[in-house]
C-alpha cells in the first residue's frame, strides 16, 4: 500500500519495530551496484553507498528482473503525463544506523530547493522492512506543479530521514561555573537517496 502525506505535517517520534528486511530484486541490486560505481567517480564520499530513484511510464516493480526494468526506464516527461518513480535503498528502513521518526522527500526545481516536501511519518511511517518505495506523478504532487512556466524543467528528489534531536548548551563564567543552559531542537536527518526527471510543459 502506498502511503503519502502532504507536506509541512510534523509529527512526533514514533518507535519502529524491528522486521526482516525484504528481499532486494535482480534490478534493486543491478541500478544500486551500476550508480554506485558512477558515483565513486564523479561523487564526494556523501553520496556513496545511497539509494538511487528511477522513473517509468510504466508502474516499477519493487523485484523486478534487470531487463523487464530497464527498457522501460526514462527521466522526460509531458507536463500532466502520469509517470512513476521508485527508490531502490542499499538498506531498508529498519537497518539504518539511526532510527528515524520519518522520511522526507525534498524537491529541487531548476536547482532551486521547493517549497513542498513529502513526509511520511507517525501512522504513515515507511514499514521497517522497506528498502523499496514508490512514487505517482502527478497524483502525488499535483501542487508543485502550479507555477511552471513553459518549456524544460528539471526536477531532483532527495530523500532524507528525519530524526529531530533536542540539543543541550550550557553556559559557564570565567571561573567554569554553569550559569544557565538552552534547549534547541535540531535535525540530524541523514541523506538516503536522489533522482532526477524532466517535465516539458
Amino acid at each position: 500500500m502506498k502511503k503519502t502525506i502532504a507536506a509541512f505535517i510534523f509529527m512526533g517520534l514514533s518507535t519502529l519495530a524491528f522486521s526482516q528486511a525484504q528481499p532486494q530484486g535482480e534490478f534493486h541490486k543491478s541500478i544500486l551496484k551500476k550508480t554506485e560505481e558512477i558515483r565513486k567517480k564523479t561523487k564526494p564520499q556523501e553520496w556513496w553507498n545511497k539509494g538511487v530513484i528511477v522513473f517509468s511510464k510504466q508502474e516499477i516493480k519493487r523485484l523486478g528482473t534487470i531487463a523487464e526494468t530497464e527498457k522501460n526506464i526514462t527521466n522526460t516527461f509531458k507536463d500532466g503525463e502520469t509517470f512513476y518513480g521508485r527508490a531502490f535503498m542499499p538498506k531498508s528502513i529498519g537497518e539504518l544506523e539511526r532510527k528515524p521518526s520519518g522520511i522526507i522527500t525534498r524537491f529541487y526545481i531548476d536547482g532551486k530547493l521547493s517549497n513542498y516536501e513529502i513526509l511520511y511519518s507517525g501512522e504513515n511511517m515507511l514499514e521497517d522492512a522497506w528498502s523499496s518505495w514508490s512514487y505517482v506523478f502527478p497524483e502525488d504532487f499535483e501542487k508543485m506543479y502550479n507555477n511552471l512556466s513553459a518549456g524544460e524543467h528539471i526536477f531532483k528528489m532527495e530523500i532524507w530521514t528525519d530524526v529531530p534531536t533536542e540539543k543541550t548548551t550550557t553556559y559557564v563564567d570565567q571561573d567554569d561555573k554553569a550559569i544557565g543552559t538552552t534547549k534547541e531542537q535540531i535535525n540530524r536527518g541523514q541523506f538516503l537517496g536522489a533522482g532526477e526527471f524532466k517535465i516539458i510543459k
